[in-house]
């Protein structure tokens, strides 16, 4: 059953974007009962960030506290993600709600779509002097750089990034970086 709620919600977010995708609509086409959507996901934001992180295919990394190799290991995490159809399906819907009104009903936040950009980012503030890295830099603005550039492959090139592309990216994301002596 959560499967064909979650496959709905898909269908529903790349035909008519998030504003189209209410718990309703999933309802009414997937043929599950109301009360069956609300028992799996508390809201409207928990069902569309639970399709999300389905059309994703993976799970959030885990970070270990080394910040460069975290760092690297995000950059492939977002690699794989944009590797994904599903999530490539869904990503116009996505942009179109995250850049849309702050204060719009329908609208979904980076935050339910990406919890791991503010877990990466305050590791990056602790860690960052201690592994030669500028502390002078807002800890957001790295992790989404990372993520910029990946996203902004693919939509240059049509292509998700490859893996050599990735470690490119965080290579001169890093160099960028580091504390140079005086």
């Amino acid at each position: 059953m959560d499967e064909a709620i979650l496959r709905t919600t898909l269908e529903l977010l790349s035909e008519l974007g998030v504003e189209g995708t209410t718990i309703s609509a999933v309802v009414a086409r997937s043929g599950v009962a109301r009360a069956t959507v609300h028992l799996r996901w508390a809201n409207w934001e928990a069902l569309i960030a639970a399709a999300v992180r389905q059309a994703m295919g993976r799970e959030p990394i885990r970070l270990t506290g080394d910040l460069e190799a975290d760092l690297r290991q995000g950059a492939e995490q977002m690699r794989a993600v944009l590797a994904q159809r599903a999530f490539r399906t869904v990503l116009q819907a996505i942009v179109r709600s995250l850049t849309s009104e702050a204060a719009a009903p329908d609208r979904i936040s980076y935050e339910t779509i990406a919890p791991l950009r503010a877990w990466v980012a305050e590791e990056y503030r602790q860690l960052a002097r201690e592994a030669g890295l500028r502390d002078d830099v807002r800890a957001e603005l790295v992790v989404d750089v990372i993520i910029g550039g990946l996203l902004g492959h693919l939509l240059a090139t049509g292509q998700p990034p490859t893996r050599a592309d990735a470690a490119q990216v965080i290579d001169v994301v890093l160099e960028g970086l580091r504390v140079r002596a005086r």
